[in-house]
């Protein structure tokens, strides 16, 4: 019985299969198969960049058709940019697209679609837009109008230079501005340590740097939490350290901030147990904790790793060592030791500290670089100290007396020394000179580029392109306003020859008192 059974289902199984087969043959005859329009999209890049409320999207793509169907009747096209996984914004509906960029910043998808009515069958090209403020990268500068109102701009520099004028008078700052300013900003190891400040003798504020807007309250004394009897509301930042180092805005220390006032106080933060809070000033010694030694005007330490920080005593003119950033709440005298090149006790010898500069000088294999300070004496002659400031105690490493050709180097406007020569370039009555001060080798050198003009500021770059170590001079005159323009030196020992750089010349600015480098 089993085996009749199974010889039935097999009979069953052929005529299934056959039946299928049958079948099939027939459907194959019954399709029919048509060519539909289809399109490429061209001329449209991979990636487009623009700077919102600034730049306009002109994209001009063409499309191909394999039918050769290029009626305008024919074709919806729309323009979307991408708001997450599901939404987008309509920008355009048109070809030709022309689109004021209004996002934030940030990186997006953009699509073009072109549907064919007649099929329904939608055509996407896909792109990259990254939208930028005119903020996000550039050179901030800070000075005088031509009616002499104090005031700040910038030279973007996210693709081609963007002037941007009028900074404070956008920024939302309502008090009134005067005297010198400057625009600083400061880096760290995460976002809400890498802020642009506003730095004024009565001011310290900090601007949103993707807008450089000012919102109420974003003040320095935000961060000022001293137990001292200190009113924080008075209290306003002439620098902040450390600066930038190179265009990216990395900092010669991530984890630590120092910060200079206009009352003399000195505050020192280890930034990484929070928001970079600043306690009780450190401008005392240990024998006298509640005694604050008054301090200024500058900061000085090593731009690639600040790891101390030397500054001034204006009361007995002294130099001061801060020897560690974390866990030290006052600082001490260094030490001076016999044949030393030069004192740290400025008051014993009736000298005066007028000028000081980091650089990135590395002599005595200092690769974090070395600081010079430009000192008078009583009877009016000058020495150039050059030190590194690191280690339990800072490093003497020469003083340089400044000869009598280098005239009217006591009356200088300004100062600003080079990291790779041994020069000190400075201004007087409208004129730049260059003092080498190489011993056995001094020289004068009067640069002529600028005759007819007045030089409003001179500074070396140690924050855009340090190696190279470029010069930026400022100049002004009626016919062309302000006039910003980056030279490199040439590397002849024997001459100053201002090598002007191609492409990184503008006119048209304010009357430029400072610069400072911002980047993203």
């Amino acid at each position: 019985m089993i085996v009749i059974y199974n010889k039935i289902f097999t009979l069953l199984g052929l005529t299934l299969f056959l039946g299928l087969i049958i079948s099939c043959s027939k459907d194959l005859g019954n399709y029919k198969y048509k060519e539909i329009n289809e399109l490429e999209i061209i001329n449209l890049k991979d990636q487009y960049a623009a700077i919102a409320d600034f730049d306009t999207l002109r994209i001009s793509p063409e499309f191909t058709s394999n039918m050769n169907i290029h009626h305008a009747e024919r074709y919806e096209y729309r323009w979307v940019i991408k708001t997450g996984a599901f939404g987008a914004d309509t920008i355009g509906n048109d070809l030709q697209l022309n689109y004021q960029v209004k996002q934030s910043i940030g990186n997006y998808t953009m699509q073009l679609r072109i549907k064919d009515k007649q099929t329904g069958v939608v055509f996407i090209k896909t792109s990259t837009l990254r939208v930028s403020t005119p903020y996000t990268r550039g050179i901030l500068l800070t000075g005088e109008t031509p009616e002499g109102n104090t005031e700040a701009e910038m030279l973007s520099m996210i693709g081609d230079t963007l002037h941007i004028k009028e900074l404070i008078k956008n920024s939302g700052i309502i008090d009134p501005v005067n005297g010198p300013i400057k625009f600083l900003y400061s880096g760290g190891y995460d976002e809400t340590h890498k802020l642009v400040w506003f730095l004024s003798k009565e001011q310290s504020y900090y601007l949103d740097r993707k807008t450089m807007k000012y919102s109420s309250g974003s003040v320095l004394s935000n961060f000022l939490l001293p137990t001292d009897p200190i009113d924080v509301s008075k209290e306003f930042a002439v620098d902040i350290a450390p600066q930038i180092k190179n265009i990216d805005g990395g900092v010669g220390n991530d984890f630590s901030k120092v910060i200079l006032t206009t009352s003399g106080n000195i505050y020192s933060a280890y930034t990484i147990l929070g928001a970079g809070y600043f306690l009780n000033p450190i401008n005392k010694i240990a024998s006298k904790p509640d005694e604050l030694i008054p301090a200024g005007p500058f900061l000085m330490y090593p731009i690639n790793n600040m790891s101390s920080v030397l500054w001034i005593d204006t009361r007995d003119n002294k130099f001061m060592y801060l020897p560690a950033l974390l866990g030290m709440d006052y600082s001490v005298y260094p030490t001076d030791r016999d044949g030393d090149v030069f004192s740290w006790d400025l008051g014993k010898n009736n000298k005066k500290v007028i000028y000081a500069e980091n650089t990135v000088n590395s002599d005595g294999g200092f690769t974090s670089g070395n600081s010079f300070a430009v000192i008078r004496t009583s009877d009016n002659t000058h020495n150039i100290y050059k030190f590194n400031v690191s280690g339990s105690s800072p490093t003497k490493l020469a003083n340089y007396t400044v000869k009598s050709i280098a005239q009217h180097f006591d009356k200088a406007d300004q100062y600003a020394f080079a990291s790779n020569r041994t020069v000190v370039f400075y201004t007087f009555q409208n004129r730049l000179y260059a003092y080498d001060y190489n011993p056995g080798n001094e020289r004068l050198y009067e640069i002529p580029q600028f005759q007819g003009k007045k030089v409003t500021m001179i500074k070396f770059d140690t924050q855009q392109q340090p190696t190279i170590n470029s010069l930026y001079v400022a100049s002004y005159d009626q016919a062309s306003g302000g006039t910003l323009q980056r030279f490199n030196i040439e590397n002849n020992p024997n001459t100053i020859n201002l090598i002007p750089v191609p492409n990184a010349q503008w006119s048209g600015l304010l009357k430029i008192q400072n610069m400072n480098w911002k980047p993203e």
